[in-house]
């Protein structure tokens, strides 16, 4: 790193001497010398020790691209962040943010982060699928700038032509450090060579790990701009997504309060596709005060929604029986019910937020195997969802027989074998097995097994036979 600074300084010091000699303006898409909205000459006092990269910081602030960090001052060594490069972004493409896209930025999950001068340029450069955010929701506002995302950045704002791929390392061979490009920013940098944005001094600025100081970026959109096509096109709009809690919803249009507490109304597109829980859903579905993942198209109307978390609705029909199963992944309570038909096993998923007692008291869905062995009532919404769940433990068994089985555990009368005498116990018509945890087949255990059966434990007079090993 310190060869490097110091061939860095050693180059620049050289373009220095040739910057004084003068250096070519910068000619915009217009054909106008100093582009489009010119504005006075803007000087700086801390530039004059940035000789190579003066004419682009007069030109791009003259222009009102580039701004000052306080009053006569640039910062040229100042670090560039995400939440700036959108801000150049915008002006340097005159892009015009939309209501909408004001009220997009909310949908990062660091919404709060991202300073009130930037939030608008950082929705559009996000809808114009320019400036991304990061896995996971964020949008990062603090984080530098590096020399291959700039690299990444030009390629996408531009819209530069791909590169053949048996030539990309042919083009990074052309840098100092193009060879360093990690496998993600290889052909940008390459379109970017190919471009001539890497000519003289920029191809030593190149380091591809190096965040890019304000006076680099300068320079660097100079020569960007200088070797652009005749009208930069930036890629078209995206559907965006955004979430926020319901206030409202009609045929026509949805009311959301965003995260930073803005409230917005979006119109709906003509097909709208809900999911409920991952549910295929309807509109009926979202309600007031539910939590929705809405997606908006181009034009910034909803086109889909997914409802999150909703307010419970109260239960329309109820299930009874005996909790045998419980699924943590599914979110799924199975109980049996001798009076239902076949194998009177049912299934049901529970609504996130569901309410779960036992005996009165309540517990978490995280305890909701506690409530297997118990006789349940389920309150059930109209889609047959899980909306409550009470539990009681059923009255004491005649007996709880422990011992090894000798007979078979498939219903009627079977024999154990007990503190050296056998005895019968009566399992009833239609006994439940159990083995660690789970359900099992009562054919399936075999004389010898060590079980503990309860007798009469469920409501049909069957038994609870539990295998012990």
């Amino acid at each position: 790193m310190e060869k490097r600074a110091r061939t860095l300084a050693a180059l620049l010091t050289a373009f220095a001497l040739l910057a004084v000699a003068g250096a070519p303006g910068v000619s915009w898409a217009d054909g106008r010398e100093g582009g489009r909205g010119a504005r006075a000459a803007v000087e700086f006092k801390d530039v004059t020790e940035y000789p190579w990269a003066m004419s682009a910081i007069q030109a791009l602030a003259s222009r009102g691209v580039l701004q000052g960090t306080a009053p006569g001052l640039f910062s040229p060594a100042g670090l560039t962040t995400r939440a700036e490069m959108a801000t150049v972004l915008g002006r340097l493409m005159g892009w015009q943010p939309t209501p909408a896209e004001l009220q997009l930025v909310a949908g990062f999950r660091d919404a709060g982060r991202i300073p009130g001068w930037a939030r608008a340029w950082v929705a559009v450069a996000a809808r114009n699928r320019v400036l991304l955010g990061f896995p996971g929701g964020s949008f990062g506002p603090e984080a530098r700038i590096t020399w291959a995302q700039l690299a990444v950045i030009a390629a996408r704002v531009f819209n530069y032509p791909p590169v053949p791929a048996d030539q990309v390392q042919q083009l990074l061979a052309q840098l100092p450090y193009g060879m360093e490009t990690p496998v993600w920013a290889a052909e940008a940098v390459a379109q970017n060579v190919q471009q001539g944005n890497f000519d003289g001094i920029l191809a030593y600025l190149y380091q591809p790990d190096r965040p890019v100081t304000r006076a680099e970026l300068a320079l660097f959109l100079q020569a960007a701009v200088q070797h652009q096509a005749p009208a930069p096109t930036p890629p078209g709009p995206q559907a965006t997504t955004v979430t926020g809690t319901v206030t409202a919803v009609t045929s026509s249009e949805l009311g959301l309060r965003l995260p930073d507490g803005t409230g917005v109304t979006l119109p709906l597109a003509g097909s709208v596709t809900v999911s409920v829980y991952g549910q295929p859903g309807s509109l009926q579905d979202v309600t007031v005060g539910a939590q929705v993942k809405v997606t908006l198209d181009a034009s910034a109307h909803v086109t889909s929604i997914e409802v999150l978390t909703a307010p419970l609705p109260a239960p329309v029909q109820t299930a009874t029986g005996f909790a045998v199963g419980w699924d943590a992944t599914t979110v799924t309570l199975t109980i049996y019910s001798p009076s239902a038909s076949g194998t009177g096993l049912q299934s049901y998923t529970l609504l996130p937020g569901a309410s779960l007692k036992l005996n009165g008291g309540t517990l978490g869905q995280a305890e909701a195997a506690s409530l297997l062995g118990e006789s349940v009532t389920l309150g059930l919404d109209a889609q047959g969802r899980v909306v409550a769940v009470s539990g009681t433990t059923p009255a004491a068994p005649v007996t709880v027989v422990a011992g090894s089985l000798v007979g078979t555990a498939t219903g009627g009368t079977t024999v154990l074998f007990r503190n050296g005498t056998f005895t019968s116990v009566d399992l009833g018509p239609h006994p439940l097995a159990f083995r660690a945890g789970q359900m099992v087949d009562p054919a399936t255990i075999q004389a010898g097994t060590a079980v503990v059966v309860d007798e009469k434990a469920l409501a049909d007079g069957s038994a609870l036979v539990i295998v012990q090993r």
